[in-house]
Order: structure tokens, then sequence, then C-alpha cells
């Protein structure tokens, strides 16, 4: 049985003895061990999804078992790009610089099955702990981490648009770049472990229930903030994106929450991420969004919450107008089919969230103008600035109120993924 311990950077914050936890520390341990007490558990939440093709290619090179997560995971150390844990066994002595990722040889077998790799020495790769169903990889590009995806024409149109409406909100979302036909690729927004993300999968029990999450939430948010509605209004930012532009795929595994590793303290909802599956990338959904099931699923939560429903009518929302939409259409490098019914599709929907959040005597309440005066100008350039570091406590109001600082245009590095 495993010995040893979970490290935050170089400090132990989770003693393993025989495969559980004995000891954690309150303040800086990974949320999954509030919850429970398996190393095992833990190293699986955090490894690459063994049914993708390229995953059973990459641990064949790597001389890795297929269904052998624990061996999977210490060959890596379970370390990851976005957050600052792994782990060390008792006979180790190793200090976080030895585990942490500067280089990835194996980018281009795990996002397109390259037979070149199979030549390659093996070693720890991000790439083992790059979780999701889809083809992906991470590459190091001018010091910033970028992850790199696969995708139908229809699945990278989705996510780009997504990316771009909850822009227009102000609200905080993942940078997108479109990279070509087949790939997309997207920041860690992380910033290289700066703040780490951690899912909310271990905290709901893997539950996606908008109910169950928006208690956790505000369970969370009362113990760092003193105040339920910090982060809860931060999820329902999430809910409106998805209920707008019908997410089908919101779960525990794509959504959750950035702390300081220095203290523990949650910053805020990690920004809005992982939308290829909403919108039209498994076809046109039905016009009619009165009757659409992901608005119906937001409707039954309103309803049956009060908390939920009266934070939603405080939220700042300016909804876009169709003018607006189309901006976003000509702005995005590769297009739709039907983008006038899109257009459509897109207003119509936050119309029918409007109606069921707020009567239409009090949608003023809802739909307010964005308030411009209070944004803050930074210098693009600080952020790569030698030694910078962004405080944490700054963190999310950068996220929401500067989407458009993220936006630097940097071109891959050789080799391509044509």
């Amino acid at each position: 049985m495993l010995n040893g311990y979970v490290m935050s950077k170089n400090r132990k914050v989770v003693r393993i003895e025989d495969g559980l936890a004995t000891w954690t520390d309150p303040k800086l341990a990974p949320l999954y061990f509030r919850y429970k007490k398996d190393i095992e558990g833990w190293f699986d939440s955090r490894l690459i999804d063994e049914n993708r093709t390229n995953s059973r290619l990459l641990k064949k090179v790597l001389r890795l078992k297929q269904n052998d997560s624990v061996k999977a995971a210490l060959f890596c150390h379970a370390a990851t790009i976005t957050d600052t844990y792994w782990f060390q066994q008792d006979d180790e002595d190793l200090d976080y610089s030895d585990v942490r990722f500067s280089h990835n040889f194996f980018d281009q077998l795990a996002l397109r099955g390259d037979p070149n790799a199979f030549s390659l020495s093996p070693e720890p790769t991000p790439e083992l702990t790059n979780t999701g169903s889809y083809e992906k990889c991470w590459r190091l590009e001018d010091g910033d981490w970028w992850m790199y995806k696969s995708g139908t024409h229809d699945e990278l149109f989705s996510e780009l648009f997504i990316g771009k409406y909850a822009e227009k909100l102000q609200f905080p979302v993942a940078e997108y770049v479109y990279y070509n036909e087949r790939f997309i690729r997207t920041r860690d927004f992380t910033d290289n472990a700066v703040l780490c993300f951690e899912e909310i999968t271990p905290v709901v029990d893997g539950d996606d229930n908008y109910e169950v999450c928006f208690k956790a939430i505000g369970e969370l948010s009362e113990e760092y903030f003193g105040d339920k509605a910090i982060l809860q209004k931060q999820y329902l930012q999430i809910l409106y994106v998805d209920s707008v532009c019908y997410n089908m795929d919101r779960h525990s595994g794509n959504f959750g929450f950035l702390r300081d590793p220095d203290n523990g303290q949650i910053v805020s909802m990690a920004p809005n991420y992982d939308n290829n599956t909403a919108l039209v990338a498994r076809g046109f959904p039905n016009p009619n969004r009165h009757k659409d099931g992901i608005i119906q699923f937001l409707k039954e939560f309103v309803e049956n919450n009060k908390e939920a429903h009266m934070l939603c009518q405080q939220l700042d929302i300016h909804p876009l107008d169709e003018n607006e939409i189309n901006d976003i259409l000509k702005e995005l490098p590769i297009k739709y089919q039907n983008e006038k019914d899109l257009v459509g599709f897109i207003y119509e929907g936050q119309e029918v969230v409007a109606e069921l959040i707020c009567p239409e005597e009090e949608q003023h309440h809802f739909f307010q103008e964005p308030d411009l005066t209070e944004r803050i100008d930074i210098d693009p350039a600080d952020r790569t600035a030698p030694g910078h570091r962004r405080d944490p406590a700054e963190e999310y109001d950068k996220l929401s109120r500067e989407p458009e600082l993220n936006a630097r245009n940097i071109k891959p590095t050789e080799p391509s993924f044509e």
C-alpha cells in the first residue's frame, strides 16, 4: 500500500498511510480530502481518460499498464499543469521543481496519435494528467501553457462563439483561439498554477444538479467570504450562458474553483470553459426556446429556489441585441451555415430566460447596462514581466472585467499539428 504525502509545492498537506489519508492540512489540502480519504480516488480524478484512443497509445509508449492508475500517477507524481499538488512517497526526497513540468515531448502523440512518438524515451509528461474525453494536449509557448483540443467544425465554432458571447457579457471565460479546421487552443487560465483549479466533483460527489451545486457553492462561499452569494452569483453566470447557448454537457468535471496555493483561499469560481458540445455542436436545437429543455432546467431550479431566483434578479446582465450577436459572428474565423437562425436562437433565448427570472415590469433589474466606469485599465505586458506574480485577490476582478486582456495573438511554434 502507498505511504507518503500529498504535497502543495514543497509543503506537506495530506499524510497517506496504507493508501488512506490520516492527516490533512485543513487550509491547504485539496478539496477532495475534505470528503474522501483514499489516494487512489484522488489519482483517478487527475488522470487522463483511459477511453481516449491516444491515451492508450501514450501509456504504451511510457511502458505503463492500461488499467493501472496508481503506476500512471506515480510515474508523473500526479502533478498537473493547473495546480500545485503532487505526490511524494516516503522513500523519495524531491523538490517541487523536480516534478513541475517545463516541457512536453508527447504533445503530438496525445493530440493526434503521432507515430514518431514511439521513438521517444519514456519520461513524465503532463498528458498523463490531462483530463477529459476529447483528444487534447498541452504545449508551452512563449512561457504560457496552451491546451490544444480536437473537434469537428461545429464543435470548434460553438466553443469559439460561446467564448466571445460570455466575453461580451463581461463574464469570466477561458480564452479560446482557432488554430485550424481540426483544432482549437485555450490558454491555461491558472497561469501555470499561480492559482489552483479544483473541480467541484468531490464537493458534490459528482452530482451536477443545479440545486445541489448551488447549495454546496453557497456553503463554501460562506466559509471563505462570509457571504454565500459571492460564489453563487458566479455560478449563476455560468448557468445563464449554458441556458442561452444550449449547453447540454455542464457536469461536475468542467467547472469548479480557483484557489490561492499559498493560503488555500478560494478566490473565485473558475472561468466558464468547455463548451464544445453546446449550441450547434450536435446539430441545430429546436428553435422554439419556450420549449427548450436546457432552459427548462433553469426554470425548474429558480422556481423551486427563492434564493437563487433573487440572486438571478441581481445579476448585472446586458443582453446582446441582434447587431451585437452578428458582430460576434463577424469576428469568428470560421462560419456557420445558418447564421441568421442562430442570431434569432440566441436572442430569443435571452428573452425567455429573462421572462422566467423576472416579470416584465421588473426586467430592468435583470437587464442592466454595464458600468464601464468601473473597468480597470491594465497593461497586458505586465502579465509576462520577469518575476511578475498576480495578486490572487484581484484575479476574479481581472477575469470578469478585462477579458480582452487575454486576447493576445501568439503564433504557435513548430512543430505544427497539420
